[in-house]
């Protein structure tokens, strides 16, 4: 997991948010995806968009940045 050393929580919750959504679509990949699976997904996709709204229309340099202060 990710944790935040720089006092930055929302941009952390949204690493945190985005890897909980690759490993979940990582996981299900190769799967025959259920209707349970498919609605965890959509939700998990819903909780990083609603996490990293505000980090959208970011540079690429500040998002390095600010990720290295959560690891």
């Amino acid at each position: 997991m990710v944790s935040c050393s720089s006092g930055d929580r929302k941009m952390c919750d949204c690493l945190e948010a985005g890897q909980q959504l690759n490993d979940y679509a990582a996981k299900i990949l190769m799967e025959d995806v259920s209707a349970e699976q498919a609605d965890k997904l959509k939700q998990l996709k819903s909780e990083q968009a609603v996490k990293c709204k505000d980090f959208q229309r970011m540079s690429g340099e500040e998002m390095l940045k600010r990720k290295a202060a959560c690891e």
